[in-house]
């Protein structure tokens, strides 16, 4: 892996290989972001069924398509 470092006064342009240090917590973070996405689309999901499911309860109770919007929105 390559680090470009960028000297703002004077517009110098270095390029140089990562330390093992810089990779590692690249790799940490590359990790932690992809964990992060499915934890995120599973508490997705999760709401979504759970919604689901209170939609199912509320209909068995009598309630009619334009009562379950008007309290679920």
């Amino acid at each position: 892996m390559k680090i470009t470092e960028i000297d703002a006064p004077t517009g110098e342009i270095t390029t140089r290989d990562a330390t093992p240090e810089e990779i590692a917590a690249h790799n940490a973070d590359v990790k932690y972001y992809a964990d992060l996405r499915v934890a995120q689309a599973d508490a997705e999901e999760a709401k979504l069924k759970a919604l689901e499911s209170a939609k199912e309860k509320l209909a068995k109770l009598g309630l009619t398509i334009d009562e379950l919007t008007a309290i679920l929105g």
